[in-house]
């Protein structure tokens, strides 16, 4: 029996002895994953500073590289508005110019129109001279026409005698 007790003894004190290395792994275990969370932590953190001043001089470079493009577009916009607003010109001028030149056409065409019309009119008409002044002959039963320039005799086609 002393065997017994005596195997059962080291048995409880190894389960004992077992128990506080448990414990003591556990604790060991639980502070192994906070160095590893706080070591973690802090490399996280350090990457990502080092992302952003990475980013920061890269948007640096990228602008500095870009500027001149930018500065050339800008450029290129304008003149390419100049450019635009002197075409728009130049057609307003040529519109301008060709308008009076139709107006111009019409006034001429009116004039000669007229001109046709008193032709016309004096064909029905017999001019001739009296005592060395112009004289026309013209029929007193004709119906007249008013206008702020005077009375006048409306002819017929019908030919002179």
């Amino acid at each position: 029996m002393q065997d017994t007790d005596a195997m059962l003894n080291r048995m409880v004190l190894t389960a004992g002895r077992l128990d506080t290395l448990l414990d003591q792994l556990q604790r060991q275990a639980a502070d192994s994953q906070s160095a590893i969370q706080a070591t973690r932590e802090a490399q996280e953190a350090r990457f990502q500073q080092t992302l952003a001043r990475l980013f920061e001089q890269q948007q640096a470079q990228m602008a500095a590289t870009l500027r001149p493009q930018i500065a050339w577009a800008w450029k290129m916009l304008i003149a390419t508005t100049a450019g635009i607003a002197l075409l728009l010109a130049a057609g307003a001028a040529l519109l301008r110019h060709s308008y009076q030149r139709v107006q111009a056409a019409e006034a001429r065409a009116t004039a000669a129109e007229i001109d046709a019309e008193t032709r016309e009119a004096l064909r029905s008409v017999r001019i001739s001279s009296c005592g060395g002044r112009p004289c026309i002959l013209l029929d007193r039963d004709q119906p007249t026409w008013s206008s702020a320039q005077g009375e006048f005799v409306l002819l017929d086609d019908r030919p002179a005698p």
